[in-house]
């Protein structure tokens, strides 16, 4: 939504509101998950990237519901008001349960929306409540988007039923990961990821079917596919000079017998991991 249209942050929330009943149009069950900005600089993974994308000097802002919106750059260069903006969304939705949920038999899951980011509730039209299953110290929404993607396909399991998964997200380690972990959905039928935007002149939204792009790798390929991605550049490594993702993809795709170390990337040796990343 555009920030620019909206005098305060009551006005905002309202626009939330709005953009998650859409949601609703196809399915009973929403679930809306943020980034946590709470933790210490020394203790974020990308603590190096907020410090470049953030201004010099920041002002924390008061974000309650009549208060004026302020300029939108300066509010957001702050970890502390992008982590109180996301508390207000999250107080404000748990307090106008009406205003939300316009049909019954109809809920929402906020992951990371609290004064504690590690909680997890489900609002309906009658009542909040805790999702203690589901609480995750998780730093990003990436990672944590998958929690409850697997989640979903255990109460699919449960229910006895093929069921299907919509993930609307612009970020391409989200799109990795899904592939990646789509071979251990036992339930979801089909995974599609919503990407692109539109606006008044075009709409440059598309689905891109995880479980058909699943499918068309190899289980090996499928497995050292974060690894690979991380290795070419993603939120928190740098990408390799002059080597492009598709020219590394078509290398793996190739040969991939080669990079059979990578599906232990995260435990393997710095000489392993080294020799595999040369190889690329």
């Amino acid at each position: 939504f555009d920030v620019k249209r909206m005098s305060t942050f009551g006005d905002l929330a309202k626009s939330y509101i709005t953009q998650l009943q859409s949601c609703f149009r196809f399915t009973d069950k929403v679930v809306d998950v943020f980034d946590r900005y709470d933790t210490s600089t020394e203790h974020s993974i990308k603590s190096a990237e907020r410090h470049r994308r953030s201004a010099t000097t920041t002002k924390k802002f008061h974000i309650a519901e009549g208060r004026t919106v302020p300029d939108w750059k300066k509010c957001l260069s702050s970890n502390k008001n992008k982590q109180a903006l996301i508390t207000f969304l999250g107080d404000y939705l748990s307090s106008n349960l009406s205003d939300m949920f316009q049909e019954e038999n109809k809920c929402l899951v906020l992951a990371g929306a609290f004064s504690n980011p590690e909680i997890v509730r489900q609002l309906s039209n009658e009542h909040v409540i805790d999702l203690p299953d589901l609480f995750c110290s998780h730093e990003e929404a990436d990672t944590r988007i998958l929690l409850h993607v697997i989640h979903s396909d255990k109460i699919f399991q449960q229910l006895n039923i093929r069921g299907r998964i919509i993930i609307k997200c612009s970020d391409t380690d989200v799109l990795v990961l899904c592939v990646h972990y789509f071979k251990v959905l036992v339930s979801t039928e089909q995974m599609w990821f919503l990407t692109g935007s539109t606006n008044s002149l075009r709409d440059c939204r598309r689905y891109i079917p995880i479980h058909e792009l699943s499918k068309s790798l190899s289980p090996l390929l499928a497995n050292i596919l974060p690894a690979v991605h991380a290795l070419t550049g993603c939120d928190t490594t740098s990408a390799i000079f002059g080597f492009g993702k598709k020219t590394v993809f078509k290398l793996i795709r190739k040969s991939p017998s080669k990079f059979t170390n990578l599906q232990n990337f995260d435990k393997i040796a710095f000489s392993t991991s080294l020799s595999a990343a040369i190889e690329l």
